[in-house]
Formats: structure tokens, sequence, C-alpha cells
């Protein structure tokens, strides 16, 4: 009896088994395609099992088809690295014979780059596929021109975004695609509103409502009404903004879409939150977060912490806002969207900035530059690779011809040498115990010579591991100060706009005093330090002067020294504050003939620091307060090495600034 029961499970296990590895097999590329969106889990077995179940020698079509399938899955989960790997794998296994296969490839590489905010690499691989698909159907055309429209108004080239939705808007209506004419015109608004020019921006988002009016697309409609309202919402017009929110919320709620519901409310809390109706914000806010969570949109969740974490900072409600932006960084970390790790990173800084909390604040401004130098430096490595692929995968080609040429001479040596063996086998027999012998008297030998020698190579071996080490420190740490130099003066060139040039002219120059410090650490330990000290303040003054643009003749700088030391760890903060105070004072002072005055001397209780200079001056209500970036960075770094900083007003008959930085004996610095 329990034979028979073992039986019967043992058929239908194998029974269960083929008729699985049977669906696997005869699984078509549409099912796939319907599953991918609705039913992921479903697709990614049957994908696996197709997989398993193919010869991969002989039907290499089907393969590239299951893992672009595959890659897209990844993609759709949101498991980036993943998506990118496989799509690699696309470009390898096509071998440049299936061109429709490898802009497949090219797509999914875009996308996926696009969500990982690494926009020069989507736009390469998006240009790419568009060069290939120019000419096939126009409905691709049109999608890869809508793509690069997207990622150039991201990347703030809004001149050729505008260029790219034109040339999309000219091929749509010629060719009768009335659905991307709607689209583009839905872009070209967009692009308007970024660059300002709200009414141009609302009379071409009304072109795209009128469109999709026309084509009866409720989504088009919501999407374009929504447009409507933000840029009206930018005008201060609100009530007509409201009115349009409220519509599309509307449609989106027909639709059952909870991502656009969810924007809505984020949009209708944004409009409450700037008439500082507060409560009814958050209320909306609350709504969106709550929605976005309940349907796992972590995409969007940022957006709604920080949105809700503003107005309870409005509020004085600092618990609630800072509670909100930590949930806000664990869902970040989760999805790995280092980009709006920096939104919140800055919403950290902004809440403990009103609560005078400094080192709280400076500590978050530190790691919001430091992500966004990453996210730079990330970049710009990705562009690195790219090229490097290419080059190896040329290289390998040639390495390979090299390698059959060599295998060839190799087989006749081999031949050759084989005769040689069977006619000169005795001669090889005696050479063989020569050498052993040989060897066997040299290893006596090198094993003598080892015992004597093997604590004098080791102490040796150390010392130039450790003099390596630290020569490797210091080089490491000039190359990435002077990287960073490098990338802020290319930032810089490419950058139209003054004001922004100037912030990171500024940048780059604290960065320049940073080294300057670096250099100094790396001097001779037994030189003075004062001298040290005055050499960095000379060469701060003559990069600045560089920097600047100024001749040598319009900057007198006038040093003095009495009596004074100081610690060599406060050159940092030193510099800093002094290359602050410089570039202030050439930035407001209009003479030709500026001149600065530095001293340095102590007394029993302080060091002190004085600074002067014969420009305009600043009043002092504008000392006090900190808003200017400028003074709460000095304050900030003075107060680091246990110091005051202050300002005096100039004598009668007098004008410029009068600076002083009061240093305390017994502090860390002093």
């Amino acid at each position: 009896m329990l034979k028979n029961v073992v039986l019967c499970l043992l058929a239908l296990l194998y029974g269960y088994g083929h008729s699985y590895a049977a669906e696997g097999a005869s699984t078509t590329i549409g099912q796939i395609d319907s599953l991918i969106k609705s039913k992921p889990h479903k697709a990614g077995k049957l994908i696996h099992n197709s997989l398993a179940n193919l010869n991969r020698d002989t039907d290499k079509s089907k393969l590239i088809d299951l893992l672009i399938r595959k890659s897209e899955l990844y993609y759709y989960q949101a498991k980036y690295d993943t998506a990118l790997t496989i799509a690699w794998k696309v470009l390898y296994v096509s071998k440049k014979n299936n061109s429709d296969k490898i802009q497949e490839a090219y797509r999914i590489l875009g996308n996926t780059y696009t969500h990982l905010y690494l926009s020069d690499s989507a736009l390469y691989y998006f240009e790419k596929a568009y060069q290939m698909a120019v000419n096939q159907s126009a409905a691709k055309k049109l999608y890869y021109l809508q793509r690069l429209s997207i990622q150039h108004s991201e990347n703030g080239s809004l001149s050729k975004a505008l260029d790219y939705c034109i040339t999309g808007i000219r091929i749509a209506e010629k060719t009768g695609k009335e659905h991307f004419v709607a689209i583009f015109n839905n872009r070209i608004g967009v692009i308007y509103q970024k660059q300002g020019n709200y009414n141009k921006a609302i009379q071409f988002y009304k072109n795209a409502l009128n469109a999709y009016n026309e084509l009866g697309d409720e989504s088009g409609i919501a999407l374009a009404t929504s447009s409507v309202g933000s840029a009206l919402m930018a005008l201060k017009q609100y009530a007509e903004a409201k009115v349009y929110f409220d519509k599309a919320k509307e449609i989106y709620t027909i639709q059952n879409d909870p991502k656009g519901i969810a924007q809505m409310y984020d949009n209708l809390g944004m409009l409450a939150y700037r008439q500082n109706n507060l409560r009814e914000a958050i209320n909306l806010q609350q709504q969106a977060l709550n929605l976005r969570a309940k349907n796992k949109n972590y995409g969007d969740l940022p957006q709604s912490y920080v949105a809700l974490a503003n107005s309870y900072l409005k509020l004085k409600r600092y618990d609630d806002a800072l509670d909100l932006t930590r949930e806000g960084i664990g869902i970040t970390k989760k999805t790995g969207a280092d980009v709006q790790l920096l939104t919140l990173f800055r919403q950290f800084y902004l809440i403990y900035k009103d609560l005078n909390y400094k080192d709280s604040a400076l500590w978050y401004h530190e790691k919001y530059q430091v992500l966004k130098d990453s996210l730079d430096k990330l970049e710009n490595d990705e562009l690195i690779i790219r090229l490097q692929n290419i080059f190896d995968t040329e290289r390998r080609e040639l390495e390979l011809i090299e390698i059959k040429k060599e295998n060839e001479l190799q087989n006749e040596r081999l031949k050759y040498y084989r005769d040689l063996e069977a006619k000169d086998r005795i001669v090889k027999l005696l050479l063989t115990s020569i050498i052993v012998v040989l060897m066997v008297v040299a290893g006596l030998f090198a094993s003598r010579y080892r015992i004597k020698s093997k604590a004098n190579r080791e102490i040796s071996r150390k010392v130039k591991e450790n003099e390596l080490l630290l020569k490797e420190l210091h080089h490491r740490v000039k190359n990435n100060l002077q990287f960073i130099s490098s990338l802020f003066a290319i930032k810089s060139q490419k950058i139209t706009d003054s004001e922004a040039r100037q912030i990171l002219d500024e940048n780059l120059q604290k960065v320049r005093a940073m080294s300057l410090v670096h250099n100094l650490l790396n001097m001779n330990p037994q030189q003075d330090p004062n001298i040290n000290l005055k050499s960095f303040i000379q060469g701060l003054a003559n990069s600045l002067v560089l920097s600047l643009g100024l001749e040598s003749s319009q900057l007198q700088l006038i040093y003095r020294w009495r009596r004074a030391s100081f610690n060599m760890d406060s050159f940092n903060s030193i510099g800093l504050v002094l290359n602050e105070m410089i570039t202030n004072s050439v930035k407001h002072c209009d003479n030709d003939d500026l001149t600065i005055k530095v001293s340095f001397y102590e007394n029993e209780r302080y060091k002190l620091i004085r600074y002067a200079d014969n420009g305009p001056g600043l009043d002092r209500n504008f000392f006090a307060e900190d808003k200017q970036m400028g003074i709460s960075l000095m304050k900030l770094l003075v107060e680091d090495i246990g110091g005051e900083l202050k300002y005096h007003e100039p004598k009668d008959g007098e004008s410029g600034i009068r600076i002083s930085i009061n240093i305390k004996k017994n502090s860390k610095n002093g």
C-alpha cells in the first residue's frame, strides 16, 4: 500500500516538472511582454524556464529577445545595476549583427541611466539609438527625439531640447502622429517654464491640451491641465491654478491613477504652502505621501517628505520636520537615488540652521557638498569607463589575431622540438642531471644567504613600505585637491550665468586654500610654523590675485607680525576665513588701489588677527545677519578653532572694513 502511494507521488511530481518545462519551452515573447508590468514574478519564471530550455548555440535570436525582456523586467523592478549588466550582455551577444536588438539594448541603457541620474550616459545611448532609428518608423524616431529632449532639458541644455521638440513636431505633423504633436507641445511648455517665460509656457501647454482633447486622451488631458496649473502657480495666479489642479485630480481619480492623484495632492499642497495656509498644505502633502507609500512609489516619496518637512519647518515644529527628513533618507537609501539624497541633506541643513545648531548644520552642508562632488565625479568616471570599454574591445580583437598567429608559430615550434627531443634524448638527460646538481648547490648557498640576511631584508622592506605608503597618501590627497580644482575650473568655463560662475570661482579659491595648507603640512616639520603661515598667507593672496584677474599693482597687502605663533591645525580655518575676507574686499571695492592690512600678534589671553581694507565698508546690520552664506561660513570656521569674529566701525574720516579674530589660548587651537 505504502509502495503504491510513493509511486503515485513520484508520477505526479514528474508530470508537474515535465509540464512546467514544457511551458517554458513553448513560451512566446508576447506572453512575457504582457506579464512584465502586471505580473513581474510570473514573467521572471517564464524567462528563467525559457532560457533553461533554450539551445544557445543554435537559437541566438530568441536568446537575445529573452535577455532584452529580462533586462526590462529588472528595470521595471528598479534593479538598475542588474538591468545594466544584462543590457551589456545583449550588446555582446549581438556582436553588431542585429541592429534592431542592439537598438533595444541602447534604449534600455538610456532609460536605466536616466533613473540613475547619469544624464550624460543616458544621452549617449539615446543618441546612438536615434542614429540607428533614422531610417526606421516615425514612431521610433519620435520616441527617441522625446527622450533626447527630456535629457537635454534636465542637463540645462534648453536650446538643444527645444530643437529636438521642433524637429519632433515637424515629423509628427508630416506623418500624422497627432499624439506626439501634443507631447512635444507640452515639452516646449516645460522648457519655457524652466526659462521663467510662464506666459509662453501656458500657451504651449494649452496647445497640448487642445491636441489631447481632440484625441480623447484622458491621461494627456490630465498632464497638460496639471502643467497649466503649475505655470499659473508660478505667476501667483493661485485661484486659477487651483481650478486646473482640481480638474486634473478629478481625471486621475476617474482613471484610478494613484501616481497622478498623489502628484495633484502635492501640487495643491504647494499651492496652499505658498499662500501660507500651512495646515491645509500639511493635510494635502500627507495625503500625497500616504498614497505614494501605499502604492510603493518610492521614486517620488522623497519629494513628499521634503515638502512636508518644509511645512513643519515653517510652523517651527522642528521635531516633526526632522523625523520626516530622516524617513526620507531611509527610503532614498533603499532606492539608491543619490541625487534625491542631496535634497534631503539640504533639508537637514536648513532645519539645523533655523535651530541655530551650527555644528549639525555645517556637518550636513559638508555632506551635501561631498555627495554633490561625488555625483559629478561619478558622471565623469562613467564617460571614461565607456570610452575605455570601446578601446578595450578593439584592442582585444587585435590581440586575438596576434594570439592566433602566435599559436600557429607555437605549433611549428613544438613539432621541431619533439623531433629534436627524439634525437638528443641522452644529451638532455645528462644536461638535466648537471642542472639538478647545480640547482642543489645553488639552493644550499641561497638558503645560507637567506638565513643571514632575512632580518635585515624584513626591516628594510617595512621601512620602504611605510615610506611608500606615506608618499602615496600625500600624493593622493594632492591629486584629489587638484582634481577638485580642475573640475571647478572646467565647470566654471562652461557656465554662462555670471552669478553661478562667481560662486564656483569662490569655491575654487577655497579648495586652493586647502591645497596650500596641505603643501605646508608636507614641509619640513622642523621649520618655524610662523614662517610657514607667512608663506601660506602670501601664497593665498597671490593665488587670489591671479584667480580674480587682478594685477599685482591693484592690490597691496601689508603684513604685520608681532610675537604671534599659531598651531598648524588652525591653518585651514584661518586660510579659508582670510580667503573669504580678501575675496569680499576685492568684490565690493571698485578702487584700483585697494590696500589690505593683515596683522598677527598675541597677548596674555588671546592670539589676535586683525584685518582691514580701504574699501567702501559694510553696514553693521549686514555683518550681524546670518543670511549671507559667506559670513555664516566665516563665523562657523572661527568658532571651530575656539575663536570669535568681531566687526569694528572705522574711525571718523576712515572707510573700509575692520574685522578682528580673537582666539583664546586655552582653546583646542590656541
